[in-house]
Formats: structure tokens, sequence, C-alpha cells
């Protein structure tokens, strides 16, 4: 008897030693997996020479919106220890239907308002639409501080069940001008250019697809858009600023591709187009034209014959120079987040551990 219960105590301390190594990995720096390990020096080397080759700086995860099933304790929560606030920093207000019933929350998890993480509980609404998850967190984990984001994650995920992540986007930024960057995929493409005809923005696919591929001028964006002296500073030291941005949508897709180490990154060709090498080739005008087409109108392109299509991709690869399609996937590894104290993750690793209702390392 005595035994037993020295071991159920021996559990118990366990059990607790687990939890406070938990709690502590939360605010820790760059997780200690065996791949970051095995990879760090490789990781090194690789993005020097990425830096070197292709103008690469770094690889952020730059947007993630989480759903799910919150649990009683989540619930109850926001009405103790968790406070939401509005956008201006004043303290939200939980709405109560005309008998007296909860019906739902939405706000922000804190008062600053350059660290927006929105969250909103719904159950009405939720069972209005079919009954759909009625939790839902959206945030940038750049626009968060580590500390911000850590408690985001230790007061959520936990007490979340049934979780799906419904959008993920990864950002890739080059200090080259990626306009002559074209994706090799018959999607439906869209241009936005500015006053002087330059590029300012393309893309290809929808939000209504499974993922979407982005080009944009990022120094002009910001630019633009900041009204942060700070920001604007550190955006004008740049001679040249641009993003690629994969939007990955939908719960099921993104469930596969974390299983799958974001294959989707290498699905589609993503290279530059050196169009004065048409006159070095043998072809007539009309074959210019069509791989001109190709490029400018994807979606025109793929009704054409598969054996049209097969010809004019063959030409097109004798005019592509810069292949970046292989380095997307192999930068996850060292994906970053946080404001101001930037820290690095395993992507796949850190949404595995999301969709487990486990505490990603960060």
């Amino acid at each position: 008897m005595e035994r037993k219960q020295e071991k159920n105590n021996q559990e118990k301390n366990n059990q607790e030693h687990n939890k406070n190594i938990e709690e502590e990995n939360l605010i820790a720096g760059s997780s200690n997996s065996q791949l970051t390990l095995q990879s760090s020096t490789n990781q090194s080397n690789f993005r020097i020479d990425l830096a070197t080759k292709y103008g690469y700086i770094h690889t952020k995860i730059d947007r993630i919106t989480i759903t799910g099933r919150p649990t009683e304790k989540l619930i109850d929560s926001f009405g103790n220890s968790v406070q939401l606030y509005d956008n201006t920093g004043l303290l939200s207000e939980i709405s109560i239907t005309r008998d007296g019933e909860f019906s739902s929350y939405v706000g922000q998890l804190f008062p600053e308002k350059n660290q927006n993480c929105f969250v909103s509980y719904e159950p009405v609404k939720s069972l209005k639409m079919g009954d759909i998850r009625p939790f839902r967190m959206d945030f940038n984990p750049n626009k968060l501080t580590i500390n911000n984001l850590g408690i985001a994650l230790r007061k959520i995920i936990p007490y979340l069940k049934d979780i799906a992540i419904t959008r993920i986007d990864f950002a890739f930024d080059f200090e080259r001008d990626l306009s002559n960057i074209f994706v090799d995929w018959s999607a439906s493409k869209r241009e936005f250019f500015d006053k002087t005809g330059a590029l300012k923005t393309r893309y290809y696919g929808n939000e209504a697809s499974d993922y979407q591929i982005v080009f944009y001028d990022k120094k002009q964006e910001r630019l633009n858009k900041t009204t942060d002296e700070n920001e604007k500073e550190l955006f004008s030291s740049f001679d040249t600023l641009w993003r690629i941005e994969f939007r990955l949508h939908n719960n099921n897709f993104i469930k596969n591709q974390i299983k799958r180490n974001f294959s989707v990154l290498e699905k589609q060709r993503i290279t530059t187009r050196n169009y004065d090498l048409l006159d070095t080739l043998e072809l007539s005008a009309q074959e210019k034209i069509f791989i001109r087409a190709s490029d400018d109108y994807p979606e025109l392109f793929k009704q054409l014959g598969n054996s049209t299509k097969s010809k004019y991709r063959k030409l097109r690869e004798q005019i592509s120079e810069i292949d970046l399609t292989d380095i997307f996937r192999d930068t996850l590894v060292k994906a970053e987040i946080g404001l101001g104290e930037v820290h690095s993750v395993n992507a796949v690793e850190f949404f595995s551990d999301i969709l487990q209702a486990k505490i990603p390392k960060i």
C-alpha cells in the first residue's frame, strides 16, 4: 500500500515537473528540436548562399487564423482572467441576448493598438450557420511581441477542442526587384501598377482557392501605408525590397499541407524571365507571342491543347534564368516570428503543435 502511494506521489510530481517545463518553454528561445539542431549549421550556409545569389533576407509566418470549440474553462476565463479590448484600447463589452443570456464576445487580447490579436466567440451565429466552429483567433505573429504571443498561445490553445487552422501566410523577403518573376501556373492572374507604369503587385489565384501566390513591392507598400517614423526609416534604408507571399486557405488543405511539410511551396515553378533571349531562338512571331501570352494570360493558356502547352512550356524554360521554387520550403525550419525581439521556429512543428492543442515552443 505504501509503495502504491509512493508511486502515485512520484507520478504526480513528474506531472507537475513536466507542466512547469512546458510553461517555461512557452517564452523560451528558438526551438531545440533535433531537426533544428541538426540543420542549424547547414541552414546558416544555406541562407548565406541565398542572400548572395538571390538577395534573400528572411522567411516570416505572416498571418494565422485558428478556429475551434472552446472548453468551459476558456469560456469562463474571458469573464475572469482574460480581458478583451476594442482597438481603441477600451474594454470590450460582452454581448447579451434580450433574454439575458450570453450571445458573443468580439475584441482583441491586448490594449495596445499595434498588438492586434483578434478573438471572437459567437455560439449563436455558429448554430445558425450549421454549427461551425464558434471560436476564432486571428493574428500576425510579427505584429506581437514574443511575450504577448506567448500569453495568447498559453491562454487559448490548450483550452480549444476540434482545432482547425483556416489561414496561414508565409512571407519571403528579397532585396531584389521581382517584377520579372512569373509563376508557371495556369491560374487567374491580376496585376496592379503605379502611376509610372511600374508593377506594384501581381496575384496568382484567389482567396476562394486553397492557396494564392502574391508578389509585391514591400518597400513601397510600407512607405505608402505606415505612419510610424521608425518603420519609414527602416524601409527607406533598402534600395529595393520585394516580398513573395504564399497565402494558404481552408482547414482540410492546410491540415494536409502540415503533414506534407508544406509541399505546396514547391508545386509551381517560380522563375525570372529574360524575354531578350527570345531573339536568340529561331522562333516565328506567332511563337514569340504565344510565349508572352502564356505569362500574361495563364488562365487562357490552359485552354490550349496538351501538346501545344507542352511545347511552349519547354520554350519558356529556355528563357527562364533564376528559379526560386526550390528554396521556399527549405527555409521553413527557421521561420521568423515576433515584433522587436525576433525568434525562429520550425513552421511544421509550430503548426503541428497547435493542431494537437499543445503550446508551441517559441
